[in-house]
């Protein structure tokens, strides 16, 4: 496992990376300067979270194409998955944004067991079952989906107000 978190200065991996080949696991958390990443040089990564930093997905993540089987995103605006990702298996999708639209490439993911997404109530009702214009896009994916509404901290409180009055 190799995790970076709040290296806000750093904007290339480090020298001699490229000698940790036996990385599997690898998170990235609010480096807001990273520019580029050579995930190529992990030959055998296989899970991916990035997190609280990025407006878009980098294209440098499809250089772990081949070996990705779990990729977890928290990213405010979403709007397209790599489609060479071909051995994801889960797939987990954070995104408070109003505008999040599904990446057009989730319907070739053919590998795809596990779906998480938390958003926007608009988009989580475009993804429901059966009904929701995204439905056709995630309805292959064979174990789980799982739809949450993202809530403010603010609705969050509100609710407990309202279940603690509704008990007294």
């Amino acid at each position: 496992v190799l995790t970076f978190e709040e290296c806000k200065n750093m904007k290339f991996v480090f020298s001699g990376a490229e000698q940790l080949t036996s990385i599997e696991t690898l998170a990235l958390y609010s480096c807001d300067s990273l520019e580029s990443l050579p995930v190529y040089i992990f030959p055998k990564l296989q899970s991916l979270t990035i997190a609280n930093w990025l407006s878009t997905l980098p294209g440098w993540i499809e250089g772990a194409a081949e070996t990705l089987q779990t990729l977890t995103i928290e990213l405010p605006d979403l709007h397209r998955l790599p489609e060479t990702m071909s051995r994801l298996k889960s797939l987990s999708i954070f995104a408070g944004s109003k505008q999040l639209i599904l990446p057009s490439g989730i319907q070739h993911l053919n590998t795809l067991e596990d779906l998480l997404i938390v958003g926007c109530p608009e988009f989580c009702r475009k993804c429901k079952s059966q009904s929701g214009e995204y439905w056709p896009m995630i309805s292959h994916i064979t174990k789980s989906i799982v739809i949450r509404e993202y809530k403010q901290e603010e609705e969050v409180e509100e609710e407990e107000e309202k279940e603690e009055e509704e008990e007294e």
